[in-house]
C-alpha cells in the first residue's frame, strides 16, 4: 500500500522541524516518484535556498514528472532568493501538494495561482492543522505584526524554547553577575544609571539587548549604552506610566524577533495577559538552564 497524501505532508513537517530560518517560516518539502520518496528540503536559515529548492537539490537527478510536497505554499516573488515557483516548473515537476496557505494576505494564493496556471496540479490543506502549527509564530507576525509571545510558569529554572529569538527579563535582572544567555535580551526602562553598568559588561561580549526607553530620556540612555552591542528603541510614555505594549511589541520583528519568551515581573506578564498579547506558556524545568 503507497504512503497518501497525508503521510508524505507528515514527512514534510518533519524536514520542516529543522533548522533556524527565523525571521523565515519554518518551512519542509519532500519529492516523490510514483510512491517512493526522492529527497527531501528544509529551509535552514534566512537567505538561503527555501526547502523547495533544497528538495529539488537534494534529488540529484531527473525531476520531471514527480510530486512535490511542501508545508507552506510555494512563494512567487523575488526576495533574498528567487521564487520557488518558477524553481518547480523548471524542474518539471508536475503535482504540487500544499499544506497551508500563505497567511500574509498580499502574497496569499499567487504561488498556487502561478503553479496552476502553468499546468501544474495543485491540491492544498493537507494535513493543513499540523503544517499551520509549524509556521504559527511568523503568521503572527505576518497578520499582526506582533512576535509570537510565550510566558514562563513553574518555579525551576529558566527553559527557553528551541526557536526563542528573544528573551524579555526584569531590569532588577540586569543586576544579576551573569545574565541569562538569549540570541537578544529584551527590557524597559532599567533606567540610565543601572544600564550604564550593563553597558560596561556588554562591551566585551557579543551579547545583544534591546532596551525600551521614555521618548524623553532617549539621548541619556543612548549615552548609557555606549559603544556596547545595545540597541535603545525610544517609545511615547513617561518614567513610571506603563509601557505601551502593542508598539514595544511591533518593534521587536524589526530586529528579527519572531518568539519571544517573557520571563519578567508578575506585573509585565499580567499586563501581556490582560491585553490579549500571548499565545502560550512554557513551564519552567528543575534540570534545565537558560539557553541549554
Amino acid at each position: 500500500m503507497q504512503p497518501s497524501d497525508e503521510d508524505w505532508m507528515l514527512r514534510a513537517i518533519e524536514w520542516g522541524r529543522r533548522g533556524r530560518p527565523a525571521p523565515n517560516p519554518h518551512v519542509g518539502a519532500v519529492l516523490t516518484r510514483a510512491g517512493r520518496l526522492i529527497s527531501g528540503g528544509h529551509h535552514e536559515k534566512a537567505g538561503t535556498a527555501h526547502a523547495e529548492v533544497n528538495a529539488i537539490a537534494n534529488a540529484q537527478g531527473d525531476t520531471r514528472g514527480t510530486t512535490l510536497y511542501v508545508t507552506l505554499e510555494p512563494c512567487n516573488h523575488h526576495g533574498r532568493t528567487g521564487p520557488c515557483t518558477e524553481a518547480i516548473l523548471q524542474a518539471g515537476i508536475t503535482r504540487v501538494v500544499v499544506g497551508a496557505v500563505d497567511p500574509n494576505p498580499h502574497v496569499r494564493g499567487g504561488g498556487i495561482d502561478r503553479l496552476r496556471a502553468a499546468g501544474v496540479e495543485v491540491i492544498t490543506h493537507v494535513m493543513a492543522a499540523s503544517a499551520q502549527e509549524l509556521v504559527a509564530p511568523w503568521a503572527k507576525v505576518q497578520t499582526t505584526g506582533h512576535p509570537y509571545v510565550l510566558l514562563s510558569t513553574g518555579t525551576g529554572s529558566r527553559v527557553l524554547p528551541l526557536e526563542m529569538d528573544a528573551l524579555w527579563v526584569g531590569a532588577a535582572e540586569l543586576d544579576a553577575a551573569l545574565l541569562p544567555c538569549a540570541p537578544l535580551t529584551v527590557v524597559a526602562s532599567p533606567g540610565v544609571e543601572l544600564l550604564r553598568r550593563v553597558a560596561r559588561r556588554y562591551a566585551s561580549t557579543p551579547d545583544r539587548m534591546l532596551v525600551f526607553c521614555p521618548e524623553a530620556r532617549h539621548a541619556e540612555y543612548m549615552l548609557a549604552a555606549g559603544s556596547a552591542a545595545i540597541t535603545v528603541v525610544p517609545l511615547p510614555y513617561q518614567d513610571g506610566t506603563p509601557l505601551p505594549l502593542r508598539l514595544a511589541l511591533r518593534e521587536l520583528p524589526r530586529y528579527g524577533v519572531v518568539t519571544l519568551f517573557v520571563d519578567a515581573d508578575e506585573a509585565l506578564e499580567q499586563d501581556l495577559c490582560d491585553a490579549g498579547l500571548v499565545d502560550g506558556h512554557l513551564e519552567r524545568q528543575l534540570d534545565r538552564k537558560v539557553g541549554t
